[in-house]
């Protein structure tokens, strides 16, 4: 408004309500104005309370976040916005409903930084009005009446305005509880993390029967006289079931850990009691509710009685409010910086279990691939060994022993082997593998179903 005021208050008439170039302004100034929206914001780290004024085409909350990280220094992937039901403002909502909202946004601010209780207290400033320090260092000094009144009425403005910023100091630490009880609800009735390491669990161990049997197939068949055999292959089978195992049982160890943390998590929820929090609020706002209603009658009485009969011409009654006021506000000040440090705390707790459940949900997606990789790269090696069996037949010189007394052995490991085509019995052969897969299978979902309906 000053620059308005200073082109429409213009002593010269000349040059009064225009611009330097002679073009009246004052209208599409005051047109400008009336425009802005503004929206009420509480910054619970400094209890200060700001404003948020745009236009209304430029009333987003891009902007906004923008604005808080440049006027009050919170970066934008640090804010927690809530309202006073604890509801969290993302870029879905539309900011212009709480332009005439009867509380504050409240901001929070998420960054990693150890705040204490005195760390807390030393970011809340007081600002004590300069006439309100002079009552306060000497309660007896004369007045004349215009003095008088006029510390009186900086008095209960002072009393007023820390009322106000403490009622809405509660109101959100009361929303700041609410959202980190919800959330620490959802994130304990979830069974995302159990279903996916039961699931990968289950994966693993048919993985490993199916191994089992296919390793016991391949010891069958190399003891016999025409044996096929690849210890390279075998070597990377079992190589590759310790590096599965050993990955699962990683897995296990972080939901150990995880979920040791989330009971240690909820057992400090459970201590946090909103209803006492609230019958705290009460008590200590009526003691500084009556402040200001006793400021008030003071003001009041002061100016209905005229200065020439007035016996006190000292602020001391003033004083000794504003000094009872400030007890009451450093009682409830410490109390609710001390919730709000233990609560910026749990919030700080759930955003590390959250991380850490991702974590492991990703974790066993990873493995799960990698159950199936091995499981695809194996059933391709054993269809190549079966291949080579069913080509393969042993030539009229190998039928006999060799002079030494050892058994011909078919060496996949070995690049030069010569093999005869033969498919007399290769449709049995690949029935009987087509048969056990699907044995398998059926055996995986079966488990797979039993799993679900426990779940």
């Amino acid at each position: 408004l000053e620059s308005w005021l200073r082109h429409l208050l213009e002593w010269n008439p000349v040059t009064r309500g225009k611009d330097d170039k002679g073009q009246i302004v004052v209208f599409s100034q005051l047109d400008s104005i009336l425009r802005l929206r503004s929206v009420k914001v509480m910054n619970m780290r400094s209890r200060a309370i700001s404003h948020f004024t745009q236009e209304t085409s430029k009333l987003d909350h891009h902007n906004f976040t923008q604005w808080i990280s440049s006027d009050l220094g919170i970066p934008e992937g640090d804010q927690l916005l809530l309202t006073s039901h604890g509801y969290r403002i993302s870029a879905e909502d539309q900011l212009q409903q709480f332009v005439h909202a009867e509380h504050p946004i409240f901001v929070y601010d998420l960054r990693r930084l150890q705040l204490t209780l005195n760390d807390q207290l030393k970011q809340i400033q007081l600002n004590i009005p300069q006439l309100v320090q002079y009552f306060l260092r000497d309660a007896r000094m004369k007045l004349v009446d215009y003095h008088h009144k006029l510390m009186y009425i900086h008095g209960f403005h002072f009393i007023s305005e820390e009322y106000e910023k403490h009622r809405l100091f509660t109101i959100g630490l009361l929303a700041l509880t609410s959202y980190v009880k919800n959330e620490a609800a959802k994130l304990s009735s979830s069974p995302v993390l159990s279903s996916h390491f039961i699931a990968v669990k289950a994966k693993l161990d048919f993985h490993n029967l199916s191994l089992d049997q296919d390793l016991k197939r391949y010891e069958e068949q190399s003891s016999g006289k025409d044996r096929i055999t690849s210890n390279k292959m075998i070597h990377n089978w079992k190589q590759s079931k310790s590096q599965l195992v050993k990955a699962l049982d990683s897995i296990h160890a972080r939901v150990s850990i995880l979920e040791e943390s989330s009971r240690t998590f909820s057992g400090a929820i459970k201590i946090v009691n909103e209803e006492s929090l609230q019958q705290q609020q009460q008590q200590l706002d009526r003691s500084l509710q009556e402040c200001e209603t006793r400021a008030l009658q003071l003001y009041d009485s002061l100016r209905r009685e005229r200065a020439a009969v007035r016996v006190d011409n000292t602020p001391r009654a003033m004083a000794q409010l504003t000094v009872r006021m400030l007890k009451f506000r450093d009682e409830l000040l410490n109390s609710s910086c001390a919730q709000l440090v233990n609560m910026r705390q749990l919030l700080l707790d759930l955003q590390d279990l959250r991380a850490g459940e991702l974590a492991v949900v990703k974790a066993c997606e990873k493995l799960e691939a990698s159950i199936l990789r091995s499981q695809n790269r194996r059933q391709s090696e054993i269809w190549t060994l079966v291949s080579v069996a069913i080509k393969y037949i042993p030539q009229n010189s190998q039928k006999e022993e060799t002079s030494s007394g050892n058994r011909e052995v078919n060496d996949l490991d070995k690049e030069s082997v010569e093999i005869n085509l033969d498919t007399t019995q290769q449709q049995a052969l690949i029935q009987e593998n087509l048969d056990l897969r699907h044995g398998l299978d059926e055996k995986l979902k079966s488990l797979e179903t039993a799993i679900t309906n426990q779940l």
